[in-house]
């Protein structure tokens, strides 16, 4: 599965799991997670589930750091690394 794809489900991810604010944000796969406040502790450990189900990847509690959840396309990179 290439990245892109990868980038993509996480995208559509994520709009599910932020449609409930006011507004919904806009997110593509360039989107600042972190640094625009649309992740936070819960949601990150609801991204790594995704993730981990969705790609059959398990990621290593070392890699978790604000940098991993920096973008989709960041996110979608490490994937495409672990599968």
């Amino acid at each position: 599965m290439e990245k892109t794809q990868i980038a993509e489900a996480i995208v559509a991810h994520l709009d599910e799991l932020l449609a409930g604010l006011s507004p919904p944000p806009t997110i593509t796969q360039g989107t600042d997670l972190i640094g625009n406040g649309l992740l936070d502790s819960l949601n990150i450990v609801r991204l790594i589930q995704f993730v981990e189900a969705r790609f059959d990847v398990y990621i290593d509690d070392d890699d978790i750091s604000a940098e991993l959840f920096t973008s989709a396309t960041h996110l979608a990179e490490y994937v495409a690394r672990r599968l």
